[in-house]
């Protein structure tokens, strides 16, 4: 039993991230068939806003856990890539609020109250951090932001253009125009993102002493020579589940809950064709 337990909080941890990633599709359903079809425009554009909140209320109770209590148990700076993981999750499913996004006078200001408030946090965040710890969470935060961004801009090319575009929630339903509207506000949010995260860096210059700074290079040199694959492969297999994996039908994934893509196959094959 003793040697159970130490299993058992390295385990947690992707369970958490599977628990997550219900959440963040829950919340993709909501904004998608729910808050897209509010008429009121103001009450549009708050619940647009209100989602992206819920995305980093979300990220940050995740990132918030001790991580003593699960796989710091056994490394504490490789169970900081579990917030990666977490924060990775959240950029990605993040970028699914502007696909549907109309461009008219409430989805622009959707769009820029959900870009500038992103802007804001993960600044003020940066502004407050002291300890390295939190100071770690949110440049591998603001770092997710960049690299998911851009990973899900290609993602979500490829879904619209692709082979697949037809079985893809979401897309489906799309006009050309809708496609490139959304390409439109995914890269606007990379761009403000990479800004962001381009001044972090800069101010980091002058804001830490000497100790500080070593100390955070010194994991992001770990981060990137001794754990350089795990880090590849959880990034990307966030990206691809996130991006792609969650919203298409064939996979399983039926937002309409009515199962039309399953019709015939067990067990949702009718009684009728059991008797064939």
């Amino acid at each position: 039993m003793a040697r159970s337990l130490p299993d058992l909080r390295c385990w947690v941890p992707f369970v958490l991230w599977v628990t997550a990633l219900m959440i963040y599709m829950s919340l993709v359903w909501v904004q998608s068939y729910v808050v897209l079809g509010i008429k009121n425009q103001y009450l549009f554009v708050l619940g647009n806003i209100a989602t992206q909140l819920a995305f980093v209320a979300i990220r940050e109770i995740f990132g918030a856990m001790p991580l003593e209590w699960f796989m710091g148990d056994q490394h504490m700076d490789l169970s900081m890539l579990w917030n990666l993981g977490y924060s990775a999750m959240c950029s990605t499913m993040s970028d699914w609020i502007f696909p549907g996004i109309p461009t008219d006078a409430a989805g622009l200001t959707s769009t820029a109250g959900i870009i500038g408030m992103n802007f804001a946090m993960g600044w003020y965040q940066f502004r407050e951090a002291k300890d390295l710890s939190s100071i770690l969470v949110n440049f591998l935060n603001s770092i997710c932001d960049v690299v998911s961004g851009w990973a899900f801009l290609w993602i979500f090319i490829y879904n619209a253009f692709g082979p697949n575009q037809h079985v893809i929630y979401i897309i489906s339903d799309f006009t050309t125009r809708q496609k490139l509207d959304a390409i439109t506000m995914i890269l606007i949010n990379f761009s403000i993102n990479t800004m962001k995260l381009a001044m972090m860096f800069r101010a980091a210059g002058s804001k830490y002493d000497s100790e500080m700074k070593t100390a955070l290079k010194v994991f992001g040199l770990t981060a990137m020579r001794r754990w350089y694959w795990l880090v590849m492969w959880l990034l990307v297999s966030t990206c691809c589940a996130c991006g792609a994996c969650m919203v298409m039908m064939h996979d399983g994934m039926d937002f309409s809950f009515t199962f039309k893509q399953w019709y015939g196959t067990w067990p949702f094959v009718s009684s009728h064709h059991h008797a064939k």
